[in-house]
């Protein structure tokens, strides 16, 4: 916490004096609202991200392999998690982003959960960049649905595959029913409903993820 009080005493010098004095207790992270301290986040965030997509290259330098390696050490997962409680469209967008390179193996069960409970938690999938954010969320998991080699996607398909089913039948029917007024909207609409698509997809080629999705066909009616 101490890490995360002197950041914001950085930035806070960027635009304002006086600002966040040392009496002053740094704000949780669901209440961080400074553009600064956000544009921080983001950085920080996409050099993680650089890290881990250089990592997984096949002509991979072995200091790539270093300094992801120290990351996941270092509890990066649980980090990038805690940056998701930031009341910011691309500071969550660069975390999903950074989370889709994370290799499979490094997510937990918690972890798993996690991710699963923010499909749910969107009330609004047509705030600000909230489809870009749900349709990268849809296909990490479409990666556990189909990965056969690390307990990850084994422990997605066997805890976790019928909530995620439910989640996405539930999002692509209030995506479908939505109206948009413009382009950008239409694109984030289309998205959001492919990356539905191909994760379903994805679960109808897994016997007990296509049971399932059978179960649930009342959802179309």
């Amino acid at each position: 916490m101490k890490k995360y009080k002197d950041l914001l005493l950085m930035t806070k010098r960027y635009h304002e004096a006086n600002a966040f004095a040392d009496r002053e207790e740094a704000p949780q992270l669901q209440h961080l609202d400074d553009h600064i301290a956000h544009a921080l986040f983001i950085s920080i965030i996409k050099l993680i991200n650089f890290f881990c997509e250089e990592s997984e290259k096949s002509t991979s330098q072995p200091i790539f392999n270093e300094v992801s390696q120290s990351l996941n050490e270092n509890q990066r997962e649980a980090a990038l998690f805690n940056c998701l409680e930031v009341p910011n469209d691309n500071v969550k967008l660069a975390v999903v982003e950074c989370l889709n390179n994370v290799p499979l193996s490094e997510f937990d069960n918690e972890e798993i959960a996690t991710i699963i409970r923010l499909l749910g938690s969107q009330k609004n999938i047509g705030a600000g960049k909230t489809e870009f954010v749900l349709s990268k969320i849809f296909w990490i998991i479409t990666k556990m649905t189909r990965d056969k080699d690390n307990d990850s996607g084994k422990s997605f398909r066997a805890k976790f595959g019928e909530k995620a089913i439910s989640e996405a039948l539930e999002i692509l029917i209030r995506n479908l029913s939505r109206q948009v007024d413009d382009e950008d909207e239409g694109f984030e609409k289309l998205a959001l409903s492919l990356s539905i698509v191909h994760f379903l997809k994805a679960c109808s080629a897994n016997a007990e993820l296509r049971r399932q999705m059978v179960n649930r066909h009342d959802s179309f009616k």
